[in-house]
């Protein structure tokens, strides 16, 4: 799979060993911190929840251990593509279509295996499938897939919102993005210090802010006609954690450094025309509560402040 689409969570094969896990990530730099849970695992040596930091900051690993049906969930929603594609191919995570197939087992533990990795993966593509489950299911089975299915339903919801506050804010900014051939605008919605503390994680503030003094923003504004509301997409932070509907049509520069980013900031982008007719995406204004501030590819400054991460392969920080 393209690391770029690696969902938040990766869902493990069953018989992979806590242990393992526990080596992989450590060969990558990453420490195991406490959980504070005093209590014994109910299977020897299988916790059932365990963190890990990068050097006791971002990115962080969660993961989590069903032994009723050895659902095995590692939870990576900060950590960068690439590090989290190298992630999922050493421990051999499974794919949708694995997921997907679960749903069909006969097996009622490997059924319900199915079901609940659908819900912590945000499957709502699957809520149909999930549906025909419990059609079939009885007993324990069907009350789980009940639960599973508020579940999914509750995602959808969410997505939709998350969709309709898009569309709403895009044709609400729509003036604003018009008015940005003003040079002076521009000038008034370049960032100080503090909107790159309310933008970004306070780890690499300091870095960030005296890149952006010295050498300034790495995106121009160009000669654009005015634009459509329709051509304008508007999504929080979170959303670029993974592959969907809003964070697809952002640059891709975006994903690599969202988990630095603070989620519930909402950012835009739209494609504009420029006079000899053709398109250029364009980014980086985003709304810190008060005001709008223009960040134009501001990925291109946050991702080396993060490459202290051993993206490359084969290269591990000690």
């Amino acid at each position: 799979m393209n690391d770029i689409r690696i969902p938040q969570t990766l869902v493990l094969p069953p018989d992979t060993a806590f242990a393992a896990i526990a080596r992989t990530l450590e060969e990558l730099g990453f420490t195991q911190a406490e959980t504070g849970t005093v209590t014994a695992p109910i299977v020897a040596g299988e916790p059932e929840i365990a963190n890990w930091t990068w050097y006791g900051t971002l990115p962080v690993i969660q993961y989590s251990f069903n032994p009723v049906v050895r659902l095995r969930l590692l939870e990576v929603a900060t950590v960068p593509p690439e590090l989290r594609g190298r992630i999922a191919r050493a421990l051999q995570a499974l794919s949708p279509a694995d997921v997907s197939a679960a749903l069909r087992e006969s097996d009622d533990r490997r059924c319900l295996f199915g079901v609940w990795a659908a819900v912590e993966t945000e499957r709502i593509d699957l809520i149909r499938d999930v549906e025909r489950v419990r059609d079939g299911a009885s007993g324990l089975l069907r009350e789980e897939v009940d639960l599973a299915l508020l579940r999914l339903g509750d995602l959808a919801t969410a997505r939709y919102e998350m969709l309709a506050t898009g569309r709403a804010l895009s044709e609400a900014v729509l003036e604003l993005v018009n008015a940005m051939a003003d040079p002076a605008l521009r000038a008034r919605l370049a960032p100080t210090e503090e909107d790159c503390a309310a933008a970004f994680h306070a780890s690499i503030v300091p870095e960030l802010w005296e890149a952006v003094r010295q050498g300034g923003l790495p995106g121009r504004y160009p000669r654009l006609e005015p634009v459509a509301a329709d051509a304008l997409i508007a999504a929080p932070a979170g959303a670029f954690r993974w592959s969907n509907e809003l964070s697809d049509g952002f640059p891709g520069g975006y994903r690599k450094i969202a988990g630095w980013m603070d989620p519930g900031r909402i950012w835009l982008a739209w494609r504009g025309t420029e006079p000899d007719g053709g398109t250029r995406l364009m980014d980086g204004l985003v709304f810190l509560g008060e005001r709008w501030v223009w960040m134009p590819k501001v990925f291109r400054l946050v991702e080396p402040l993060i490459l202290r991460l051993p993206l490359s392969e084969g290269q591990v920080r000690h």
